[in-house]
């Protein structure tokens, strides 16, 4: 093929002859579809030095978070590590007080002391072996040789297991009675750092007889007593928008009375709290009943304790705060 005879046709007809282009034109051709395809060069080099040090700062963040997250992992590690393991000895007596470490007595060392306190014969030999808040030596003593009578002799004593309440950890010890009672000692810390039973807890002690609880007078009192929801709205506590009812059942007595607690009080979120997963509990109430209230009606002042030990530690206090954000 004759290359020399072959004609091609840019931007003219065929019977025009071919200009010549110069090397300065093309080269300003060239330029011309540079700019329109990518830009100027400076525009090129901008956007370059931006795109460098959005990396930058993107790799600098970047660092600084894995940093941190390393630190922080590292600084948990370190405490899990260095942290002392939590164990039953640790025993909150007082909350204004430190924690104070004890070893716990063993399941023979708990039965022991329980036969010792079922053993002693005097005031003096009983105060040394049991806790008491409420009641006085010589009171105690005879409460509870009173409660020997009528229960009779120990028949068993059984170890139960350990457990936390009311800010004390504390050994169980089920005791089994000839005639068929039963009772659960509470074995604790009294205020000298020694195991003792926690013998009000025992006999199910309330501050007032039943007889006075039942009269028409005025009438204050620490009850221990079961507790259910109950739907008895009558006189003084009539508007079930205002009280929350449960009632109070008396082990010793069988007795069943009706108590009232003022809605959204740190008394009535206490309650809701301890009933949220049973039909029933125990606990240690502070109650009171004026003479012109219907019988066997009792206003609940407060939740001493979530069972029948008593610390210093009154449960229904911890609510306060959340009742006063209800109010408010």
């Amino acid at each position: 093929m004759n290359h020399k005879n072959v004609e091609r046709n840019i931007g003219s007809s065929p019977s025009e002859p071919r200009s010549e282009v110069s090397a300065s034109s093309f080269a300003k051709i060239r330029r011309t579809y540079d700019r329109q395809a990518f830009g100027t060069g400076r525009k090129r080099k901008r956007k370059t030095r931006r795109n460098k040090r959005f990396r930058m700062y993107l790799g600098i963040v970047f660092v600084a978070v894995a940093g941190f997250f390393v630190m922080a992992v590292t600084k948990l590690i370190y405490a899990r590590i260095t942290e002392e393991p939590k164990t039953m000895s640790f025993v909150d007596i007082d909350a204004e007080q430190e924690q104070v470490s004890v070893p716990h007595p063993d399941m023979a060392a708990c039965l022991e002391l329980v036969n010792a306190v079922h053993a002693a014969n005097t005031a003096e030999e009983l105060r040394g072996f049991v806790v008491l808040r409420r009641l006085g030596s010589e009171q105690a003593f005879d409460l509870f040789t009173q409660w020997k009578k009528d229960a009779g002799e120990v028949a068993a004593v059984d170890w139960i297991g350990s457990v936390e309440n009311n800010g004390l950890s504390m050994e169980m010890v089920t005791v089994r009675y000839k005639i068929g009672k039963k009772a659960i000692a509470y074995i604790r810390l009294n205020d000298r750092n020694e195991w003792c039973v926690d013998l009000e807890s025992m006999l199910q002690y309330c501050s007032e007889p039943m007889e006075k609880l039942l009269s028409k007078d005025d009438v204050s009192a620490v009850v221990r007593v079961l507790v259910a929801t109950d739907f008895y709205y009558n006189g003084q506590f009539a508007d079930s928008k205002e009280w929350m009812n449960i009632s109070m059942l008396f082990p010793g007595d069988f007795e069943k009375l009706q108590g009232y607690v003022k809605l959204d009080s740190p008394s009535h979120l206490a309650l809701k709290d301890l009933m949220r997963d049973r039909k029933a509990a125990s606990v240690l109430l502070e109650i009171s009943r004026r003479s012109s209230m219907l019988p066997k009606q009792y206003e609940i002042k407060a939740v001493i304790a979530m069972g029948w030990v008593e610390s210093d530690i009154v449960y229904s206090d911890q609510f306060q705060k959340n009742a006063q954000a209800d109010k408010e």
